[in-house]
């Protein structure tokens, strides 16, 4: 990257570079170098056109620039730069090494070995394996057969002219180890690190390789030295992670139970044994249907469908819920969440209690209310009736003793 970089910079004067690649190694690299003005993987170029809604397929291919047979162009893969190669040094092996193992490996034995051209990746299969790579249906052998079909093309297409590379540039780079003295811990200092990982006796020493030292001692030794972290342990960051679930499920103001297929018990919390009534303490192992109805976990666990916010009167404990069945991918089994609601549910019982008694209480008021009203209506009605009649007769009295007059 860097040479090429160089090259670039020689023959486009104040052009800016950017490498484009699988290799996460090429950042730091890069940013070292003051020859790249940036470095993108993969990844960081699809993430970009994504984020811009950019399709490279609705682009049409641009012409190459014309120029000379460059095997460099085999560079990805395995034996890329052996391959690069115009004429092979009499004398010499030329070899390919893959994968950080054999790697170390090499140069652990480096001082035994002569007469030798050594290609070290890293990766295994080379570049074209990287971190950041593009993923292709058949892996690294497919992207290795691309690369072998598309440099094969491009010598044969420029067979007859020869690449002119640019010339008087000085491609030195030198690389200072960044530690010059290792500190070497004592044994009982080394003891103390492991402690913190949990391992106490030769037992608890798993020596998976997965922190990438062969050994938890080595390890160990890295800490001291500051080239890794504590934290660096698989299985001490998985049972730190397990204990932390155990210890949120055990201490959840929530019931929480995880069911196998058989709907046999694999974990439950005091909260779940209350809710069901368990006075047992150990009931690991026993099926849920001695303590409570399954029918919900079993039609989960058939349908494959999770089941949310589900209410539930239990009638052993007279506890109300929701509960929560999900079912774990894989079949594997299930696990209820279970919110006891008793309190919420009996206090909107009461109120339920209330309103129909109000209801009640306002119904006969207005009952009441007309009956009086229709009582009232009535002995007006009479009222009216005998001032009317009293009143014809006094007209018709007035009546008469106007005509005597006359």
């Amino acid at each position: 990257m860097v040479a090429h970089a160089k090259m670039l910079r020689a023959r486009h004067a104040g052009a800016k570079v950017v490498f484009i690649g699988p290799c996460i190694a090429k950042k730091r690299e890069g940013a070292e170098s003051g020859q790249v003005d940036g470095v993108l993987t993969f990844e960081d170029l699809a993430a970009m056109f994504e984020e811009h809604g950019t399709d490279l397929a609705s682009f049409a291919p641009q012409p190459e620039e014309e120029g000379g047979v460059n095997r460099a162009k085999y560079y990805p893969i395995s034996r890329g730069v052996i391959k690069s190669f115009e004429q092979y040094i009499d004398g010499y092996e030329f070899v390919a090494v893959d994968g950080a193992e054999k790697c170390k490996e090499v140069l652990e034995n480096i001082e035994s070995l002569s007469g030798m051209f050594i290609e070290m990746n890293s990766c295994d299969s080379a570049c074209v394996n990287g971190p950041c790579s593009l993923t292709l249906k058949a892996g690294a052998l497919r992207a290795n057969a691309d690369i072998r079909r598309y440099v094969n093309t491009d010598l044969q297409k420029h067979a007859s002219s020869a690449y002119e590379p640019v010339r008087g540039i000085d491609f030195t780079c030198v690389h200072e180890r960044k530690r010059t003295e290792d500190f070497e811990p004592t044994e009982r200092q080394i003891a103390e690190i492991l402690a913190k990982t949990g391992k106490f006796t030769k037992e608890d020493m798993l020596n998976c390789g997965a922190c990438g030292y062969d050994t938890c001692i080595e390890k160990a030794w890295a800490v001291a030295n500051g080239y890794a972290s504590i934290e660096m342990c698989v299985p001490y960051m998985r049972e730190r992670a397990e204990s932390m679930s155990y210890e949120i499920i055990r201490t959840s103001p929530n019931g929480i139970v995880l069911l196998d297929n058989d709907l046999n018990i694999l974990e439950i919390n005091a909260k779940a044994k209350e809710i069901f009534g368990i006075a047992e303490a150990n009931v690991k192992g026993k099926g849920i249907f001695e303590y409570f109805n399954p029918t919900d976990f079993v039609l989960a666990q058939a349908d494959k469908k999770n089941i949310y916010n589900k209410k539930i009167f239990v009638e052993k404990t007279a506890r109300h819920i929701e509960m929560t069945i999900i079912v774990l991918k894989d079949n594997k089994g299930t696990y209820a969440v279970m919110k006891d609601v008793t309190q919420e549910t009996e206090s909107e019982a009461r109120l339920d209690k209330v309103r129909s008694e109000t209801l009640a209480t306002t119904d006969e008021v207005i009952k009441k209310q007309m009956r009086v009203a229709q009582e009232i209506a009535s002995l007006l009605g009479e009222t009216t009736a005998e001032t009317k009649v009293a009143l014809l007769k006094l007209k018709k009295t007035l009546q008469s003793g106007e005509e005597k007059k006359d």
